[in-house]
């Protein structure tokens, strides 16, 4: 049988009519799958879709609602765009901020320093603060925090990514407090002042005396047939001594009493120890106390408050008299200045008195704590407060020899 015999017998043929084709799928099968992978993929993306929009609604809830207000910056300081927050702020609607200039809404004289705010965010590529006032409304000045980042826009211009932080109720409270600190602070003057009034009325009463006697003599010599004009100048010299020291002790007094404000002077740290010696010094005498001072030369001057430095070492010396008991036998306060190792001014008030026990040197400084019957425990926490608001330090040591010395330092002008 030939090639072409087997081949047609076999049913194989090209040409067989009856030669089983392979199975295919519908036509439209690929098209249908097809569609259903894109509906499938459709879905997905629109799930994303919905899922970045809800994302995206609650970013921008957040933004918007935020307790801080927060602003984009374009150059020369162009609102870009904002939150409701910084709108608040700012006084104006949420539209019709953008494309003004953040400087339109600053108190007077602030501008510049919002130019210098952002010229170092540009330039020391890290974060900036700064604290400016904003005059949003015409009753309201708002002090709030900058803090300040730089990036780039789409176009690659900068742009200042800017948190602003109203700290207008933080400022309020923290000068409440600077009012009643000053007004303990006052309340402390008069008290110690009162403690000691009976010796400083004593004090007062010898100058007086002294004056009306040195008059008296001054009268005689001038009526007398041989005036001795020589002597009249004596006594109204020795007058004129005592007049300024009363003067001097009433003005002390007075300093002490009056309403302290913060005005800073170039001070003498041993003048303050002095008048405040002058002071306590009858008060110690009273007490049978010995009152000394031991101050430094040539000490370099410090910046600070007087009335308030005075208030300070009276209240350490009156501690140090109050410290010994009847019984203690010969008993000393010394007030002491010098300068410390680092530079700095120190002035010191010792006693050899019994000291303090453990517990009296942990709670020393804390407010209304006192080892006294009558005291209201304010007077060394105040006397910190006063120290650490000049810039220094005040603790306390116990003596080799037995007693306490209360220390503070300033730093030098």
């Amino acid at each position: 049988m030939d090639a072409k015999h087997i081949t047609s017998a076999t049913g194989i043929g090209q040409g067989d009519p009856n030669r089983q084709q392979p199975l295919q799928p519908p036509p439209d099968s690929h098209e249908a799958a097809y569609r259903c992978e894109l509906e499938r993929q459709n879905a997905e993306l629109q799930e994303a879709h919905e899922a970045l929009e809800a994302a995206r609604d609650r970013y921008m809830d957040l933004y918007d609602s935020a307790p801080v207000g927060f602003i984009t910056l374009g150059r020369q300081g162009v609102i870009l765009e904002a939150n409701l927050t910084a709108a608040e702020m700012l006084g104006l609607d949420h539209q019709k901020l953008i494309k003004r200039p953040l400087a339109g809404f600053l108190a007077q004289g602030e501008s510049q320093q919002l130019f210098t705010h952002l010229g170092q965010a540009r330039h020391h590529q890290a974060r900036a603060t700064t604290e400016l006032r904003l005059q949003a409304h015409a009753e309201e000045v708002l002090t709030v925090r900058l803090d300040t980042v730089l990036s780039r826009s789409a176009d690659g211009a900068p742009a200042y990514f800017v948190t602003l932080t109203d700290l207008s109720e933080q400022k309020r409270l923290e000068a409440e407090s600077r009012r009643h600190h000053r007004e303990l602070e006052q309340l402390s003057r008069t008290a110690l002042v009162g403690e000691i009034a009976s010796t400083l009325g004593h004090d007062l009463n010898q100058p007086l005396a002294a004056i009306s006697n040195y008059a008296t003599a001054a009268r005689y010599n001038l009526n007398a047939p041989d005036a001795n004009h020589e002597r009249t100048r004596e006594s109204l010299d020795k007058l004129d001594e005592q007049v300024e020291y009363a003067g001097d002790l009433i003005r002390s007094v007075r300093d002490m009493l009056r309403p302290c404000d913060a005005v800073q002077e170039t001070l003498d740290l041993n003048r303050v120890a002095e008048e405040s010696r002058g002071l306590v010094a009858k008060y110690a005498e009273e007490h049978q106390i010995r009152l000394r001072t031991e101050l430094g030369e040539d000490l370099p001057s410090v910046t600070g408050n007087a009335t308030q430095l005075k208030q300070v070492v009276v209240n350490l010396a009156v501690n140090a008299v109050e410290a010994y008991n009847t019984d203690d036998g010969p008993a000393e306060v010394a007030i002491r200045t010098s300068e410390g190792a680092n530079g700095e001014v120190v002035l010191a008030v010792s006693d050899t008195a019994g000291g303090m026990d453990e517990e009296t040197r942990q709670h020393l400084f804390d407010p209304f704590y006192s080892t006294k019957g009558e005291g209201l425990g304010m007077g060394l926490a105040i006397c910190r407060t006063i120290v650490e608001n000049h810039g220094g330090a005040l603790w306390a040591l116990t003596n080799d020899q037995g007693g306490t010395t209360l220390r503070f330092r300033l730093p030098v002008e």
